[in-house]
């Protein structure tokens, strides 16, 4: 389940609980009890109806109900929708499975418009308690939340069109696709609990799904050129291109325009001293560089010693073992470094 999600359905058995408010007793059942949308329009009000042996039980059954009451709305509305399911505008297709989207109930101390309305104890000592959500006060507070996250999102497309081809730029498109996501969940919920309002909704962005392509996309434009002096046979070279074009990014011989540049070096050396077998000495420096701002963003350096009864095979095996250094060490520096756009 959602973070989103698990915040709204995970504290209705906690909200009010501190409360001290009286349990009234009557003889004759308040309409409520048994018809709750009656006496509260559910054009207004989302109502839920527990009871219990005490106020607390009776409080964790009406809050149980009413997350499932939620959750239900949420589900038909959704399905009443064609705006659930289809394409967006750049083509992705978009399906939501709603079934799966809540499973139990709710801590919403910080959600305004939900409160235990009134209670009330039949003359056998069942206490009865009324669940409530005010559809205008709580889908206004999720109204604004999707456009405070809105405006989060549209500023990081605007930076990533201003800074295209950057690993920035990636960057700030993975938070937007993320925040993305998180604004669906806002806008699910909104949607079961005041249509009316979800309606007023316009999203620049269009959808989760657009900002995910966008996101997928960028890598393609990220030009990285790769060189590494001393590597004659280009084994090394390869092993760090594999290591970027696996993530999607392009990589050009030489191309002026590159933002990016692998440089490397590296050096095998015969070490003087052994009788039984040959010994070579390898090391390899290399970094990851922004051209424009000539920042460092990954140093990477490996060094040691192989041996054989020949001099060319401990060349050949330090030269293996310096490019499975690169495909298992300098590889998940990279992927780190992409998934976060972090500095090392």
């Amino acid at each position: 389940m959602s973070q989103v999600m698990r915040f709204v359905f995970c504290g209705l058995f906690v909200c009010f609980f501190a409360g001290c408010a009286s349990t009234s007793v009557s003889k004759a059942a308040p309409l409520w009890v048994s018809e709750p949308d009656a006496e509260y329009s559910s054009s207004s009000y989302l109502n839920a109806v527990g009871y219990g042996s005490d106020r607390r039980s009776a409080e964790q059954d009406a809050a149980s109900a009413l997350a499932k009451s939620i959750r239900q709305s949420v589900v038909v509305a959704a399905s009443a929708s064609e705006s659930f399911s289809g394409s967006d505008a750049a083509g992705f297709a978009e399906q939501y499975d709603y079934s799966q989207m809540v499973e139990t109930a709710t801590t919403l101390n910080d959600i305004p418009g939900i409160s235990f309305k009134t209670n009330w104890t039949d003359k056998n000592g069942t206490v009865y308690v009324l669940a409530q959500l005010n559809r205008q006060e709580t889908g206004a507070y999720y109204r604004s939340r999707i456009e405070e996250t809105a405006a989060v999102i549209e500023s990081e497309l605007l930076y990533a069109r201003r800074n295209e081809g950057t690993f920035e730029a990636l960057a700030a498109l993975n938070n937007a696709a993320e925040k993305a996501l998180q604004n669906q969940e806002y806008l699910d919920i909104l949607t079961g609990i005041n249509s009316d309002m979800y309606r007023l909704v316009s999203l620049d962005y269009k959808s989760a799904a657009a900002v995910a392509a966008l996101a997928a996309r960028e890598p393609e434009k990220i030009k990285i050129t790769v060189t590494v002096a001393g590597d004659d046979s280009g084994r090394l070279s390869a092993a760090f291109s594999e290591i970027f074009t696996s993530q999607g990014l392009k990589i050009t011989a030489s191309d002026p325009d590159a933002r990016y540049r692998l440089s490397a070096s590296v050096s095998i050396e015969k070490l003087d001293g052994f009788e039984k077998y040959e010994y070579v000495r390898y090391v390899l420096t290399a970094s990851l560089e922004d051209t424009v701002t000539g920042k460092v963003l990954i140093p990477y350096s490996v060094n040691g010693r192989e041996a054989h009864i020949s001099q060319s095979e401990a060349a050949q095996r330090a030269l293996r073992t310096v490019e499975n250094e690169i495909s298992n060490k300098f590889k998940p520096l990279f992927v780190t470094f992409l998934s976060g756009c972090a500095e090392f």
